[in-house]
This record gives C-alpha cells, structure tokens and sequence, in this order.
C-alpha cells in the first residue's frame, strides 16, 4: 500500500506520522489476505489516490465530503454499484491501518451509496458459466496427444470437479492428488476462506484424475506444481483464463464473459440443477458466507425453480 501512496505524487497528501503508522500496519498484516484480495485493495487505492490527487484533496484521513466526490465520480464513470461498493470498502481498509477515523461510516457516505443504488441498480452481469454441457464437446476437440491440448484438459476439468477459484489452480501440486479407496480426490491447501493452510479434501471424478495423471507424464512432471507453463513454474491467473476461453471458443460458445471463474460458476449451476441444496451447495464451492451461492445460481435458477418445476409438472412448458 505504501507504495500506491508515492505514486504520482500522492505521498505529500498523506499526513507523515499516519504515512508511518500505514506502513507498520501494512508490514504486520503483509500476507495475512489472500493474493487476490490484496491485489484488489491496491487496485482500488491507487483509483482513489489518483482521483484525490487530480483534485488535490487528501488521502489519509480522508474527509466524508471527499469520500461522497468520489463515489459520485466513480457512478458518473459507469462504474457499477458492486465496484463502487468494493472502493468504499478498501478506502475503509486504508484507514483501519492509518489507525485513521473511518470517514466511509458518516452518514453523508451511506446516503450518497444509497443514491447512488437507486440510479443505476444492483444487476450485475455475470461472468460467463462453463457448464458440462459446454465443456464436454470442448474435450472432443482437443488433441490429448499435444501438450497444450493434454494440459487445457486436466486444468478444465479439475476447476470444474473442484470449483476451483483461478488463484488456487496453481497452488496445485501432484502430491496434493489422493488416489484410495474413498476414490479419487484432491487436497486444497489454501484458499480465499482457507488462509490458514488448513487444506480441504474435495471430489474429483475418475476420468479427470486421468487427464491430470495423462498430462504429468506427458509434461514429464514428477513433483511440484501440476499446472506448469514452462521450467516448472506454475501457470498464472492469466493463462487459466485464456484457457477457459479456449474451451468456450471450442464448445461454439460467446467467449466474451468467460473468466478463470467459469468452470466454478457453470458447476455450481449443474449442481443446482441436478437438485443440490444449500449446505450441498456451500460444501462443493467452499462458501462460509450462504449469500455467495444465489450469485452463482441466480441467472440459472429461474428455469430450475419451484414454479418451473411446477410447471414442468402441470405440462404447461
């Protein structure tokens, strides 16, 4: 965070005895947040370091009235009500490690939020699914005999078994793959609710072990992280999703929504379907928090519903 605040020229806009207290603050807690969190937060601070320093108000404490213009900006912007919504929680963030008042909590914040919701709505526009019934032609296009092709496979495939998340991907080491008799499964060592290492043991079908247990040999890997790009570093964010993308191009699909979060979401909405319940739900995504599983199911849950169920019964579809 500290070095967000230096950039272009915001560093005089910080008061020097909160600049110290941030920059001890940010040092203790350096890798207590997930990667993807923290990229997230930094990205937010350096929007709203950049817009304060454009019309020379201050950072750090930041005033409620600055806090209200910028929010404002942000919506005349065409910023959605979800990433206003996560700006005002990184500003709150920034100050909670200033040891600063947090000005996001005044009054004159929560009304011009509330506004601000009023005009443009909540909808948002969800990333695109990978569901089974895009993937599985997908696989019958691939060349499994090519490297490439052997890799875009497996990695398909576990994120979908799995609902992995695109940062745990290539937290993936061949020693967390578990072949027993409980049958074939995969230890997530780390995670967005998992900071602790603690690990979670999750499902994977026979033939996706296959596919990962066929590309190890084709890459020749033994040991280390099974998602390699190339001399066994693991595979980015990046390249997980251009490879979801691959697989939509494949399966003649619109690529254009697809994120490394479409296999989660398309298998959440095939679990969904196929008559899952919450705390089935919960357990396969690794939610703490119920409220995140309608945001994967909503777009999917209308022809599955009770009324359609109903109507579906009543022979009226």
């Amino acid at each position: 965070m500290e070095l967000i605040l230096l950039e272009r020229g915001t560093l005089a806009l910080v008061d020097a005895d909160v600049r110290d207290r941030l920059s001890a603050a940010y040092a203790e807690l350096k890798g207590t947040w997930s990667a993807s969190t923290e990229r997230s937060i930094e990205s937010d601070l350096r929007v709203f370091c950049s817009w304060c320093a454009s019309v020379n108000a201050a950072i750090l404490p930041a005033l409620p009235q600055t806090v209200v213009q910028f929010i404002e900006a942000q919506a005349a912007n065409t910023k959605t009500v979800a990433t206003i919504r996560r700006y005002i929680y990184s500003i709150a963030v920034l100050h909670r490690l200033g040891q600063c008042p947090n000005p996001t909590k005044h009054a004159s914040v929560t009304t011009a939020l509330k506004r601000i919701v009023r005009e443009l709505g909540t909808e948002q526009v969800q990333q695109g699914p990978l569901r089974w019934e895009h993937i599985e032609p997908a696989l019958e296009r691939l060349d499994t005999s090519m490297p490439r092709d052997a890799f875009a496979a497996a990695l398909v495939c576990v994120a979908y078994d799995a609902l992995c998340r695109p940062e745990e991907l290539p937290r993936i080491h061949v020693e967390h793959l578990m072949k027993d008799d409980d049958g074939h499964s995969l230890r997530i060592i780390k995670s967005k609710t998992d900071q602790s290492k603690r690990g979670v043991k999750v499902f994977l079908s026979a033939s996706t072990y296959e596919r990962v247990v066929h590309w190890l040999r084709l890459a020749a890997i033994a040991t280390g992280p099974v998602f390699c790009a190339r001399e066994g570093r693991a595979v980015t964010d990046a390249t997980v999703r251009r490879t979801f993308k691959r697989i939509a191009q494949l399966a003649g699909i619109d690529e254009t929504n697809v994120s490394g979060h479409s296999c989660r979401i398309g298998a959440a909405q095939d679990l969904a379907a196929n008559g899952a319940g919450l705390p089935e739900l919960m357990t396969a995504g690794r939610w703490n928090d119920a409220r995140m599983v309608p945001r994967y199911t909503a777009h999917q849950a209308t022809s599955h519903g009770a009324m359609a169920k109903l109507a579906a019964k009543q022979k009226r579809q």
